[in-house]
């Protein structure tokens, strides 16, 4: 319950400020304006005591059907709101279609990582889209279905011989590693938009054999995290 509580707060504190801000503000000057107001019968202690109980009353009603409102409205939206899960796979079922996702374009070859997008919360992800400067759309995913994704990222394979390959080629090749973030956008069923951002980092390197001490070049993607905005 604590911890509902909190992310509550965090998640309304725009709100709650505002509302702060309307009462600490305005309500304490109109209450000493009352309360010497000249045409009032003496006892300004009394009339200041009778208005800021008076006002308080009114207020904490006002206060606690917002806070109500704002609880069923939050509940009937989570009686909606899809919730995505992202993982890393390496097979994929048959017969299953597979979405392709191009992170970065430039490059003469491309590094992949597959990731399953799967939907656990109560309601369909519509018009999800995904990617980073050009989106690529799943028109649907319901309650507990599953979309796969193939994230490409454009990088740049020396195209000499990887043993005659220069000093300054193979630090070229390696500076390739970065992270980037990508987009994952969608709305529920009642036009909420929610959007998630997972970040891959990308790795290239060239592996010496222990044994033949060939050089070999690899590049791998790695799904770091993601967080929904």
């Amino acid at each position: 319950m604590f911890k509902k509580t909190v992310r509550w707060i965090k998640k309304n504190k725009k709100e709650i400020i505002q509302v702060l801000a309307l009462i600490l503000i305005p309500v304490p000057v109109f209450v000493y304006l009352l309360s010497v107001i000249p045409f009032l019968p003496s006892g300004g202690n009394d009339w200041a005591g009778f208005w800021g109980a008076y006002l308080g009353a009114i207020i904490g009603a006002c206060v606690t059907v917002w806070g109500i409102k704002k609880t069923v409205n939050e509940n009937r939206k989570l009686s909606f709101e899809p919730y995505l899960l992202f993982e890393e796979v390496d097979n994929i079922p048959e017969n299953t279609l597979v979405y392709g996702c191009l992170v970065e374009y430039s490059g003469n070859s491309y590094a992949e990582k597959i990731v399953c997008i799967t939907n656990v919360g109560n309601g369909a992800a519509v018009k999800l889209e995904i990617g980073k400067d050009i989106f690529f759309e799943i028109p649907i995913l319901k309650k507990g279905d599953a979309a796969y994704v193939a994230l490409e990222y454009g990088i740049e394979v020396p195209s000499n011989n990887i043993e005659r390959l220069s000093k300054e080629e193979i630090m070229k090749y390696c500076s390739q590693n970065k992270k980037t973030g990508i987009s994952v956008r969608y709305s529920d069923v009642l036009g909420n938009i929610s959007e998630y951002e997972l970040c891959l980092r990308l790795e290239c390197m060239i592996d010496i054999s222990p044994q033949s001490h060939e050089k070999k070049l690899t590049q791998k993607i790695y799904l770091k995290e993601w967080k929904r905005k």
